[in-house]
């Protein structure tokens, strides 16, 4: 479920734990592409929502990395399953200041790409979806939906923008991987 608050924080949670107690590092890797599966079954929401045209043109890329990670994350949980090992501990995901320090970086780049969207006009969307795709890629997709649905920006560019933000927002994920878990972890993510 904590793919559905923030898949990032939930791959960076996961990777500290399988860090901690090796035990849980099948059950973490497969956490940790569970939760991804959440973001692309978000992403289609928040752009049906603005833009059912838009979720159409993005659907056939959205469902392929949701089944992948899906089906990559199945593997895991039987890996995990088999191997048995300790459960995972319940109780809070996420620290406070990770999550102030997330939410700084949203909005921080959230406001840089504004700004960029604002000096260069429709050209600057794609560029800018990817800046803040590397901090939340459902708002960047909602943000694209409704700039097409508008009027203020073509098919293709919101097409763009939607494909950047998840692939910079990956990226990101990737990063996460690799400074909150072992490199074993981050790879196997």
């Amino acid at each position: 479920a904590g793919g559905f608050v923030s898949s990032a924080a939930t791959i960076a949670a996961m990777g500290a734990r399988a860090k901690e107690n090796a035990a849980v590092h099948a059950g973490a890797v497969a956490g940790a592409c569970a939760s991804t599966v959440a973001t692309f079954i978000q992403l289609a929401v928040v752009i049906s929502l603005a833009d059912v045209g838009l979720l159409r043109r993005v659907a056939v890329p959205l469902a392929c990395g949701g089944l992948a990670a899906g089906a990559y994350s199945a593997v895991w949980s039987w890996n995990a399953a088999k191997v048995g090992g300790p459960p995972m501990e319940r109780g809070r995901a996420f620290g406070i200041w990770p999550a102030l320090i997330f939410a700084a970086l949203v909005g921080g780049v959230g406001m840089l790409a504004a700004a960029a969207q604002t000096q260069f006009g429709e050209a600057a969307v794609p560029v800018t979806a990817a800046i803040a795709g590397l901090a939340d890629a459902h708002a960047t997709a909602a943000s694209a939906a409704s700039l097409h649905v508008s009027g203020r920006v073509s098919e293709a560019v919101a097409v763009y923008a939607v494909l950047a933000a998840v692939s910079t927002n990956t990226v990101t994920k990737a990063v996460l991987a690799f400074t909150s878990g072992s490199r074993r972890f981050a790879w196997q993510v």
